[in-house]
């Protein structure tokens, strides 16, 4: 994290904590003055004043008992109220305070012995005896004027002006504490407003090169089509993609490309008018919106201005470059009434002018819409039959050359649309990857696989390992052990029958971490080969750290062995670095007999094509391992140099 935004964060926190220090500190001071208030008000202060009335009360009770207008019973039951004043007075917490008023407890004892000396008299008083009440009267008469002071100076003496001086102290603070909560609290959102200003920015645009990134330009997009619409205006849509950006990455280094992207961005900013936008979509690829323009004319001679600006030559760090870029272009309302919709045309012209050459510009076209549409046709229904079992798997025989017997057999996937007819493998697996179907997909292959090995099982059959291919994106993008263990266990497959295959171009996709995820796939016990094997560019170290056991040599090299001159030195090479790391070699796409005589000459026993069999049903399957478990001999060189198969 940069130091600024490490300071910013600091700085954030700082406030944070004053603000919840001034908010406890406010709420302490309010705390301690409602206690304060409610000891001096409602505790000692209300019990002195009680005291007096009830002192007052009693007397005149008195009174008016001995002048026979009132009843023992009223006597008796102000008596009691005086009683309990002073015991109110003389005990707890809340009336300390008010005890600590000079001459406040001897008054109290001095009344309460009073009161006990009387009480017999009190409680035997009848109505209309006032030689016997007058007396008590003048008694208490002294008591008046001394609980009356006692009374005032709770609330006016020096200890209560004392309280009342610390209760305005108390306001103070709390009135300082409640500045400090109104500033750090503004300071907080003021702060909090800069930095949701900030991370929106950030947001919406590109760190590398400032650009407005693909979700502004979405918002944007469709803002732009409302004023379109409204103008009476056309809206063009240009996607732009670099060419051979990957290899510059990988010659130069990241930070080359990261110059790269800046140089193009100040270019395609420098090449547009007023009203347009430019944004980066992410990768090396660019967006350009043309706004308020009147003819399609327009949009094309802008595309060709922007590849011509692209294509001059760059300075990144001292080295030179020489950049180029696929554009396609798509105009609103013209092509679409959706803008979306003009996007993606917009990307299928990229895609076609990218394969047309990779250094021009192309228009949408109507037609290119249709593989478009084909490609959502099927995977809509790629999905469906996904989950209707609705597609089906053959079986290729991988044939030992000495002794023409199936040693295991390769899954290969099968789909007869009702719509597009057989969809070759390859198209289903990149619609799978493109629309997010590559896990369940790839899951139903090995399901569907481990399932019919258990049927041969249960018919007795001399039983070959299942081979299954896994597609790049379950191989980097999914868990593949975690799959691999909840199917072993769902279908009961053997591990060690179950062969994983993965071309050496997935494992390169993530270098790093691919040892690992083999790894993991090697300890449930599954054999794991490498297809496609001499296509990539894997280094000797890298293929060192992989926990393969079989390598799979591409088709490819087999075929060079059918052109005169034959060169079979690269076969040889892969022969011989497979056995140095002990690894079985198995060839694909063998035709002719003279393919499997040079593949022994080379070292290699195990292979797999037509020349033996093509992918066939299960049924077929089952009819080979039949007849082997017999001990008849599926394949074997005849006299007349063919492969002569038996059943």
């Amino acid at each position: 994290m940069p130091r600024y935004q490490v300071l910013r964060v600091v700085l954030l926190l700082c406030v944070v904590v004053v603000f919840a220090a001034s908010t406890l500190i406010s709420y302490q001071r309010h705390v301690e003055t409602a206690q304060l208030l409610t000891v001096t008000q409602k505790g000692g202060g209300w019990a002195a004043s009680e005291l007096a009335f009830e002192l007052l009360r009693f007397t005149h009770m008195l009174e008016t008992v001995g002048a026979g207008r009132g009843t023992a019973d009223e006597l008796a039951l102000r008596f009691d109220l005086l009683w309990s004043r002073i015991e109110v007075l003389q005990e707890g917490s809340e009336t300390s305070e008010v005890r600590e008023v000079p001459g406040a407890v001897a008054l109290l004892d001095e009344l309460q012995a009073t009161l006990t000396l009387i009480e017999p008299s009190v409680l035997s008083l009848k109505p209309g005896e006032a030689a016997v009440a007058d007396p008590l009267v003048d008694r208490l008469r002294p008591f008046e004027a001394r609980v009356r002071a006692f009374n005032v100076d709770s609330y006016n003496g020096p200890e209560a002006l004392e309280r009342i001086r610390r209760v305005f102290e108390l306001n103070w603070l709390v009135s300082v504490s409640i500045t400090g909560l109104v500033l750090s609290g503004t300071l907080l959102i003021l702060m909090l407003i800069r930095e949701s200003s900030r991370s929106r920015h950030q947001s919406l645009h590109d760190e590398l090169t400032g650009l407005p990134n693909r979700k502004f330009i979405n918002q944007q997009l469709k803002s732009a089509a409302r004023d379109a619409s409204r103008n009476g205006t056309l809206l063009g849509v240009h996607v732009i993609d670099l060419n051979n950006f990957k290899e510059i990455n990988d010659t130069l280094g990241h930070s080359y490309g990261d110059q790269l992207l800046q140089q193009v961005a100040q270019r395609l900013c420098g090449s547009i008018g007023p009203n347009d936008t430019v944004a980066r979509l992410g990768g090396d690829e660019f967006l350009v919106i043309q706004e308020r323009i009147t003819q399609a004319d327009d949009c094309t001679r802008l595309s060709k201005t922007l590849c011509g600006r692209i294509g001059h030559e760059m300075v990144l760090s001292g080295s030179r470059v020489y950049p180029s870029a696929s554009l396609g272009v798509s105009i609103y309302p013209v092509d679409a009434d959706d803008v979306s919709q003009v996007q993606i045309n917009a990307d299928l012209a990229m895609y076609r002018a990218k394969r047309d050459g990779g250094v021009s510009y192309r228009r949408f076209e109507p037609e290119m819409n249709d593989s478009l549409q084909r490609a959502n046709t099927l995977a809509r229904e790629l999905k469906t039959a996904i989950q209707g079992d609705e597609l089906s798997l053959h079986y290729q025989p991988v044939v030992a050359f000495d002794s023409g017997k199936i040693v295991s057999v390769e899954a290969l996937l099968r789909w007869h649309n009702p719509q597009y007819g057989y969809v070759s493998p390859v198209e289903v697996v990149a619609i799978a990857e493109q629309y997010g179907l590559a896990l369940e997909l790839n899951e139903w292959v090995i399901k569907q696989a481990c399932l019919q090995y258990q049927y041969w099982v249960s018919l007795g059959l001399e039983t070959v390992c299942v081979a299954v291919n896994i597609s790049p994106s379950m191989y980097v993008l999914h868990d593949l052990a975690a799959s691999l263990t909840r199917l072993l266990r769902e279908t009961g497959m053997p591990p060690e029958r179950l062969i994983v295959e993965v071309t050496e171009d997935t494992t390169m996709r993530d270098i790093e971490s691919s040892p690992d995820t083999l790894h993991n796939l090697k300890t449930l016990g599954v054999q794991i080969a490498l297809d496609d094997f001499g296509t990539g560019y894997s280094s000797l170290n890298h293929l060192k750290r992989l926990p393969v056991d079989k390598l799979k040599i591409d088709r490819s090299f087999i075929q060079d062995l059918n052109i005169t001159p034959k060169d079979p030195r690269i076969i040889r090479s892969i022969v011989n670095l497979a056995e140095s790391l002990d690894l079985q070699v198995i060839a694909e796409g063998i035709e002719f007999v003279q393919n499997v005589d040079d593949l022994i000459a080379e070292g290699c026993l195990l292979g797999q094509g037509y020349l033996f069999s093509k992918a066939v049903d299960s049924e077929r399957i089952v009819e080979m391992l039949s007849a082997q478990g017999q001990g008849i001999p599926l394949f074997q060189l005849g006299a007349d140099e063919r492969i002569v198969q038996r059943i």
